[in-house]
């Protein structure tokens, strides 16, 4: 898994574009991949995020890149929604291959939008699971065919101003800029 999603947390690193004193949000941060390149950016920025699996949740901890700058990681057990942090708090969210396991995207989307800064950038990057849509996905969007322009629609009505970036590998790569103040 680790090496199969390095081109995704290379690419989400780069379009979040980590600044001096900057907050991030991983949802579904997995082995930490994406913690520890941003947590390398910059000694100011900080990074924070929800993963389901307490397994996880020691294995990114226990990352070298993040146990060494454990004051700005703040990696937590949960879930999608709610988010456990304040509005307006992050500059920037991501979610790498965690969008078909969230059971309700409308909510989790307005989660995103109500912790983000205004005009803080969210970068999803999803499988394309529209040729054969597992049943048992959480997730009704990724059941469906048209599961990318789903997503894309979803982001567009919950007010966030849409950009389609180059595939990584066979996942669809979207920057959402909030457009809340």
């Amino acid at each position: 898994m680790e090496r199969l999603n390095r081109p995704a947390y290379a690419a989400a690193a780069r379009l979040l574009g980590p600044k001096e004193d900057s907050r991030f949000l991983e949802i579904g941060f997995g082995t930490g991949g994406l913690v520890g390149l941003l947590l390398s950016s910059n000694p100011t920025v900080r990074v924070a995020g929800v993963d389901p699996t307490s397994t996880m949740v020691q294995v990114a901890t226990h990352r070298r890149e993040v146990a060494s700058n454990s004051d700005r990681a703040d990696l937590r057990e949960g879930y999608d929604t709610p988010l456990p942090w304040n509005d307006s708090h992050f500059h920037g969210v991501a979610a790498l291959h965690s969008f078909q396991f969230w059971p309700n995207p409308a909510e989790t989307v307005a989660e995103i939008s109500r912790v983000l800064i205004p005009g803080g950038r969210f970068v999803l990057i999803l499988r394309d699971h529209s040729k054969n849509p597992p049943s048992w996905l959480p997730n009704p969007l990724s059941r469906g065919i048209d599961e990318i322009q789903a997503a894309h629609r979803l982001l567009a009505e919950a007010g966030f101003v849409v950009t389609v970036k180059p595939p990584v590998g066979s996942s669809a790569v979207f920057v959402a800029t909030s457009s809340a103040g």
